[in-house]
């Protein structure tokens, strides 16, 4: 009986530290310009300094029980960092029914100022929703959307447009095209990085900002040649 608990909880840590894997798309993703996904585009969702030389990306399934225990984490790395950009995205893994129409309803959310609002109470009840059908699962999203405080008819008309079903397929088919398989996933300036702990993010985020800091001390160093 205490091997079985035993093997249970290392399952349990193995999911929470790297992530729900996924065994394969449905569908063929759209060619991706590769050269582009890590850059920040303009419907990105970004918190701290846009214009900052360090970016970190974190691909998110809401319906992912991981993603959902990275989150506390992941808040307390965006409050401590403000001087960089942190840029989430969807990864709805193909396997979590209502994955995609979460990324949907927050992006429906967004469009009125609400993005990281709608996202943290998506977290806060994954438990309730993860497991519905789709349509009770619709009708508490929109519970959310009153609760905060949304224009509602607006609301269901953007989650359900191409708009905002193309970004999550947009963030979905970039990731993929980039090697991202799994959520929560998180892209420090451009690699793939593993931290399961507050300490660890920022020991490497400090890591990248000190390298930004040094090439930028080696530019203006460089003297230039006359002519």
């Amino acid at each position: 009986m205490n091997k079985i608990i035993a093997v249970t909880a290392i399952l349990f840590a193995v999911i929470i530290g790297l992530g729900l894997y996924v065994n394969g798309a449905k569908e063929a993703p759209t060619p991706v310009d590769t050269s582009k996904v890590l850059q920040i585009q303009a419907d990105d969702h970004v918190v701290g300094d846009v214009n900052s030389s360090v970016v970190l990306f974190e691909y998110l399934d809401l319906q992912c029980p991981a993603c959902a225990a990275f989150h506390p984490i992941m808040n307390q790395v965006k409050a401590a960092n403000p001087d960089i950009a942190v840029v989430t995205r969807h990864f709805p893994l193909h396997f979590h029914r209502n994955a995609r129409m979460a990324g949907a309803a927050a992006e429906a959310a967004g469009a009125q100022g609400q993005f990281d609002q709608m996202v943290e109470k998506q977290f806060e009840e994954q438990t309730l929703w993860s497991g519905l059908g789709t349509g009770a699962a619709s009708d508490i999203f929109e519970r959310y959307a009153q609760e905060l405080g949304l224009d509602i008819d607006a609301f269901n008309a953007y989650r359900s447009s191409d708009v905002a079903l193309n970004k999550v397929s947009q963030d979905f088919n970039g990731g993929t095209a980039i090697g991202v398989n799994s959520t929560p996933t998180f892209m420090l300036q451009g690699e793939k990085i593993r931290a399961s702990s507050v300490q660890e993010f920022q020991e490497l985020i400090d890591a990248a900002k000190s390298a930004v800091q040094t090439e930028t001390q080696k530019d203006i160093a460089t003297p230039t040649e006359e002519l």
